[in-house]
């Protein structure tokens, strides 16, 4: 009794079975494996969408100020285009400039790290 109680399941079965048990462990041993791989595949599938439903709110809310953004520079553009503001040409210009390439700077930003394929696998 003390020799069964330092083996493994495996063993015991083993040697109680003549081999016969060992195709039995096989397959619980593949069976729990594929559990296992089911698990990892479902907390898998688990962060992916969290990852997107993470995107698609900084996605708003990048797109929100973006927008916001814009607004309150083509106000200020359309208020010195009226006389409402005073500013020199090259204010403008610079305005008019700068705010461009952020805009489109953004929009790339979001493009390229959002939605890259290669991240989110």
């Amino acid at each position: 009794m003390a020799d069964t109680q330092t083996k493994l399941p495996s063993e015991i079965a083993n040697t109680i079975s003549g081999f016969e048990a060992a195709p039995e462990i096989k397959k619980e041993q593949a069976y729990l494996s594929s559990q296992e791989d089911v698990e990892w595949k479902r907390a898998h599938i688990k962060a992916l969408n969290q990852n997107t439903d993470e995107r698609k709110k900084y996605a708003r809310w990048i797109f929100i100020f973006t927008c916001s953004w814009a607004a309150i520079i083509m106000s200020m553009v359309m208020c010195a285009g009226s006389n409402g503001m005073k500013f020199s040409d090259t204010i403008i210009i610079t305005l008019i400039t700068s705010t461009m390439v952020n805009f489109f700077g953004f929009f790339l930003l979001v493009v390229k790290y959002l939605f890259n394929p290669q991240k989110s696998m």
